[in-house]
């Protein structure tokens, strides 16, 4: 045994997202933070995803700081190219350097262990664990009989076979997200996080309360009331096992050492699911109104939410709420394993604009069992949702396809159906070709469904046109054009007010007047006024065929898969091009036939099944390594 150091130095690194962002590395922030007030205070934080240095410059920070120990936090599963990278260049400049990861991405540990410099993983939260891993590196007790006293970690063993211990126990209400605010002061980059910019505060522009003048100034901050999730989607990776809200009391605690700290005045919600408790969020919303700041909400249940908590967030500053809505069909609600009804989905879409909050639906299209009839119930769903209220714009739709990520069913899916080669080799490649992809990147995304490529691929399109005719014809051509010529300007946006009623302005200028706060309202209705009667113009060009020509495109939606035939021939050449046009051709005339013999037969409504039943069993009999069955089922 060896005794090192009793103070190592500890330099944590933030793994580029997909798109440079302003998140919050809260979680690298705890683990830090539990680390120096165990003694370990030569610790360090390098904000690679927000800094975005070139990958020499990152290079060269870690040869000036010469640390003894190394935590690589990958919150995202895409993350593999850049891990792989980087534990390869660190172990050439330091060949005794223990590096640690974390994050999303450990879901695949059996390929970190095989096929990266990474030394240990963290299967769970940071916090005790790290410090234990800190504490046998200075007493010298890291051989892997050992290690195996850890909870919550992967090694290899002296056969380099890996080695899982079982989860560590999960923190308490009270321990999560605890952060020395003095060590996120100490990272250049994290600055950005509260930033004063106007553009950062895209959730809170649409509110008539941004523009009180005394917000002027005032800064913009993520924040966490809870962690983890109620349920267990088949699309999501669940890092941490069901749902912990702080306690009210100790987000005031905190909240206000916020505000007070960085002079905020808007607040974002990034959780997982907030507000799934009445017995919580009402007390919540109380505490929060004495602050007086705008806030909005990164996730919520549809089927956890009433008009009266909707008003009640109103009330006390809440501007915007996301839900996961995902689908308008109940079929795939059931393959999601959502634990909700479409009734829940249709609900929100009345209460949400009627409570003068902010939303748009968040959408996943191709999951397995996903047809052109569940596509069809989408359409329907959000006919719904945009024929409701002109605040509501389908230009902010979201649609995703799904993209199969480690420890979720969907990966599991991919593997038992051949889309993800069930071996190292195999699940490494699938990882370099999502690494810094995301889920609207269709080139990267396995087609899951048993429709022909040309069609799944048009799915988004034909969902975005449908949205836009149904705004269309509940609204008007004039008012759908107006909407997007003042959105497709810089700052020029929708201003809802506490009556309900929508106008539209140029933000920067409106937050650039002076006089009272009824001044600034009076203000803005008369630029609506002026927008309306062509005093001031939108933007002269709109680029997206979609809001150049959304009529035409609606009624011929039916021929975007062709379209798309014709783009990928000029694309990927002749060969690749013709095989999706015979798919597509032989899936309809498939098609045909079948409507053909049913065409006097009801068609039997299909019951979706949860992906996790469909998959267990073939799943479970691919692996070789058993120990791995915690991580592929997710928590």
């Amino acid at each position: 045994m060896t005794t090192k150091t009793k103070n190592p130095k500890i330099v944590f690194a933030t793994i580029p997202l997909r798109a440079p962002s302003s998140h919050l590395p809260i979680a690298s922030l705890a683990i830090m933070t539990a680390l120096k007030r165990h003694g370990y205070d030569n610790v360090s934080l390098y904000e690679i995803n927000i800094l975005r240095p070139k990958y020499e410059e990152v290079l060269e920070y870690f040869r000036l700081q010469k640390p003894d120990i190394v935590g690589l936090s990958a919150v995202v599963s895409t993350s593999y190219a850049f891990v792989k990278q980087l534990a390869a260049d660190l172990r050439k400049m330091y060949p005794d350097l223990l590096i640690v990861c974390g994050g999303n991405l450990v879901a695949n540990v059996n390929v970190l262990m095989a096929k990266t410099e990474i030394d240990i993983c963290c299967t769970g939260e940071g916090e005790v664990t790290m410090r234990e891993i800190v504490d046998h590196w200075v007493a010298g007790t890291m051989s892997p009989q050992e290690l195996g006293a850890i909870k919550g970690i992967a090694f290899r063993d002296e056969n380099r076979k890996m080695v899982i211990t079982p989860y560590a126990p999960q923190l308490e209400d009270t321990e999560i997200f605890d952060v020395d605010w003095d060590i996120a002061d100490a990272t250049p980059g994290v600055e950005r996080c509260f930033s004063a910019d106007l553009g950062q505060h895209g959730v809170f522009v649409s509110d008539i309360r941004y523009y009180d003048p005394k917000r002027r100034g005032k800064r913009f901050g993520r924040f966490y009331a809870s962690k983890g999730c109620v349920a267990r989607c088949t699309f999501c990776h669940r890092f941490t096992k069901g749902i912990r809200y702080m306690p009210v009391e100790l987000i005031e605690k905190r909240l206000g050492e916020l505000i007070r700290r960085y002079n905020i005045g808007f607040v974002y919600f990034t959780d997982e699911n907030f507000g799934t408790h009445a017995a919580w969020l009402h007390p919540f919303c109380d505490m929060i109104k004495k602050f007086d700041v705008l806030w909005g909400v990164g996730g919520i249940r549809v089927n956890r939410i009433n008009a009266e908590s909707l008003k009640k967030m109103y009330d006390a500053g809440c501007t915007s709420v996301a839900y996961g809505t995902e689908t308008g069909s109940e079929k795939m609600l059931a393959v999601m394993e959502k634990a909700l009804t479409l009734a829940d989905n249709y609900k929100v879409v009345k209460l949400t604009p009627a409570a003068n909050l902010y939303y748009s639906p968040q959408m996943v299209v191709g999951m397995p069992g996903e047809t052109e009839e569940t596509i069809e119930e989408t359409d329907a769903f959000l006919r719904a949702v945009y024929s409701e209220d002109p605040f509501v714009h389908p230009a902010e739709l979201s649609v995703n396809y799904a993209q199969a990520l480690p420890g979720t069913p969907l990966y599991e899916s991919g593997r038992v159906c051949g889309h993800i080669e069930p071996t190292i080799d195999g699940e490494e490649a699938y990882l370099f070709r999502v690494s810094d992809k995301n889920a609207r990147d269709i080139d990267s995304t396995v087609n899951h469904t048993e429709v022909p490529h040309l069609i799944w691929k048009s799915w988004a399109h034909q969902i975005r046109a449908s949205a836009n005719y149904a705004y269309i014809r509940k609204f008007g051509l004039k008012e759908f054009d107006l909407w997007n010529r003042v959105h497709y300007k810089p700052y020029g946006v929708s201003v809802r007010d506490s009556d309900g009623k929508t106008y539209f302005a140029d933000s920067k200028v409106i937050t650039g007047l002076s006089g009272s706060f009824e001044d600034i309202k009076a203000a803005i209705r008369q630029m609506d006024r002026d927008y309306r009667s062509g005093k001031i113009q939108g933007a002269t060009e709109l680029g997206p065929i979609l809001l150049r020509h959304p009529i035409a495109l609606y009624h011929l939606r039916r021929l975007i898969p062709l379209v798309i035939g014709v783009k990928e021939f000029r694309r990927r050449g002749f060969r690749a091009a013709m095989k999706n046009f015979a798919e597509y051709f032989a899936y309809q005339l498939r098609k045909f036939g079948r409507n053909a013999v049913t065409l006097w037969t009801p068609k039997p409504v299909e019951e979706g099944v949860s992906l996790r039943k469909q998959v267990k069993d073939a799943s479970e009999k691919l692996d070789a390594t058993p120990e791995m069955a915690p991580l592929r089922a997710g928590r």
